[in-house]
Order: structure tokens, then sequence, then C-alpha cells
């Protein structure tokens, strides 16, 4: 799977979306297949954090942080953007992000195409950063590394900083509660969440299959056919042909007989 294009929902809450190109052999020839997934768990912290770590390329790079900025103002600009999407292009990578200006408003931000022809002395910093992020994203695809409900609750109440509970809260809560209080959550945000022990396990069905199909080859039809006739006193209708005898006749069952 070469990853090609990588989309975090919801800042990684929702999980992420990612476009790949997959190869498939057939008839002794492959195929580059373009596939787009989602994978709705919450990222892992390591995936978070590298992500996190483009946020100052991405301000600079779309013009925002300038380099004559103190310290304090700097920090609060990078605490308030997020990392939407990467991408990899043939040479280099394009990133968009967004940052909370009003309230719930923001703002977006997209660099352009940047490759090593352009003139940006952090080229190679971002491109090995966007390696480390690729890799965290096939641990994430594979769930090898998932966070746990913890985790995801701290990162949420930091991120929605009115959510009503704070760290020391879910840090006092048994694990059986931080799990209640992740779905609900979650399912505010617009998620489904299933859990193990409701999934239903795959069963072999051929056999009742195969009964309900010999019952059905038995069943003998002898509903009656109403017609309507032009004329009351009308004879019954009766069709010949060289095989077939259908006599039809009105309120009685329709009789398909084969000449011996």
């Amino acid at each position: 799977m070469k990853i090609k294009k990588v989309q975090f929902l919801e800042q990684g809450f929702k999980g992420i979306k990612v476009s790949s190109i997959e190869s498939e052999k057939k008839g002794g020839r492959y195929y580059n297949n373009k596939m787009n997934k989602e994978y709705k768990h919450p990222v892992h912290i390591a995936l978070e954090t590298k992500t996190k770590d483009l946020r100052v390329f991405l301000l600079e790079m779309c013009g925002v942080l300038r380099g004559d900025e103190d310290k304090m103002t700097k920090d609060y600009i990078i605490a308030e953007t997020e990392i939407e999407s990467v991408e990899l292009t043939d040479e280099g990578f394009i990133v968009s992000g967004c940052r909370v200006v009003f309230g719930n408003k923001y703002t977006t931000y997209t660099t352009p195409k940047m490759s090593p022809d352009v003139d940006y002395h952090h080229f190679g910093t971002v491109m090995n950063i966007l390696k480390e992020i690729l890799e965290e994203v096939k641990v994430h695809v594979e769930g090898t590394n998932k966070a746990s409900d913890q985790e995801v609750l701290i990162r949420y109440i930091e991120r929605y900083k009115d959510s009503g509970i704070d760290v020391d809260t879910i840090k006092g809560m048994t694990p059986e509660q931080q799990k209640e209080t992740l779905t609900r959550i979650l399912e505010k945000m617009g998620a489904c969440v299933i859990f193990n022990e409701e999934l239903v396990e795959d069963t072999d069905i051929s056999q009742e299959l195969d009964e309900v199909k010999a019952i059905a080859e038995e069943v003998v039809y002898t509903e009656p056919l109403m017609l309507e006739s032009p004329v009351e006193s009308a004879s019954p209708v009766v069709e010949e042909s060289s095989d077939i005898v259908i006599p039809i006749s009105i309120e009685e069952p329709i009789v398909i007989k084969k000449k011996k």
C-alpha cells in the first residue's frame, strides 16, 4: 500500500481517511487501484504528536508566522492550529490545516505544492516528519497501537476546554466509567460505537438454505385463479399446443400436464 493522502476526521477523534495506491495482479499483469478507506477509531498518541509537529511549518509556509512574533504569541497561534490533512505528491507534499479565530469558527490554510526546487529552508525537515507520520498511519491502520479510553478523553478535554470535565475527574474514573463517558462523547460527535461483545460472528447457513430450497420445491400451489370474463355465460377457454394443454376455467386452479 502506497499512501498518498491522510485526512484527520475531527482532529483524529473520529479516526482518519486514507487515500492510497494498491497493486493487484490479474491475468499475469499488475494494476494500480486507487483506494479510499476510513478507519474510525481515534488516533493513538504517537500519531497525534507527529501530526502536531507540522503545525509550525504549516503556519510558516502559509505566511501566518513571519518570525517577528514574541514567544507567547507564537505559542498561542500554534496551540490554536490543527492539521487536517497531509498529501504526498511525486516530489513533495501539500499540508492543510485550520485555526480557531472566533469561538467555534475556523480559518483554513493550505500550502502550495511543495517540492525541492521551492525555496523553503525546512523542506527536508517536513519530509522527515511526513515519513514518520506515514509510519504511524500504518500502525493505526493495522490496529496494533490503539488509544486507550483515558488517553482519548484527556486529549478531548484539552481540545474542547468547555467539555465540563477535567483531567483529575477522568483519572478518578473506573475503566468502565471512562468507556461509558467516551462512548457518549463519540456518539454526540456522530460516531457509531460498536463493542466486541455486540458483534455477531459469521456462521455457515448453507445447510439451512438447502433445507429451505428443498421445502420450496415440494410446495404445490392450488390457489384458484380468478379471471374476468366479458360475458358472464361464456364457456371456459381452452388453449392447446403440441406439448401442453392448459384448461382454464373461472374459479378453478390452473393445471399443466404434458402429453404422453
